[in-house]
């Protein structure tokens, strides 16, 4: 049996579309590119030129362009000093919830799971930022 599970995560693409997409993405620099992942100039380079290469290249270098793109997707939504604060704004969120959970005798332990996943996952941040400002 197979099963599968719905994820916000496969609204973003699997990991090699998300490669195609930041490679193919003009507006990023193949210099930055290579930094970034510790890909080769002259890699990124092939893969801009025809993103069929991607289809046949290392899961590592899949991998990474996907963070890459995880990575350009922040940026797009958040400044450096709103990855700094907005965490802190989610913390003090969790801490009332918790707060209200003990005040009604109910369990905190999943609101403390929920804080420590959501926070340790930097693109789990930015949607809910992106959510936040959209509201």
């Amino acid at each position: 049996m197979k099963i599968k599970f719905d994820n916000w995560r496969d609204q973003r693409g699997s990991e090699l579309e998300q490669a195609k997409k930041v490679v193919s993405d003009k507006n990023i620099s193949l210099v930055v590119l290579s930094k970034i992942t510790k890909i080769p100039y002259a890699t990124i380079r092939v893969y801009r030129q025809d993103l069929s290469k991607l289809d046949r290249a290392s899961w590592e270098n899949i991998n990474r362009l996907g963070q890459a793109y995880d990575i350009a997707s922040i940026e797009k939504v958040m400044t450096q000093e709103d990855m700094k604060e907005y965490p802190k704004k989610l913390a003090k969120m969790f801490k009332n919830w918790s707060i209200e959970a003990i005040n009604k005798n109910q369990d905190v332990a999943v609101i403390q799971r929920m804080k420590e996943i959501i926070l340790s996952d930097p693109l789990a941040v930015a949607e809910l930022f992106k959510a936040e400002k959209k509201s």
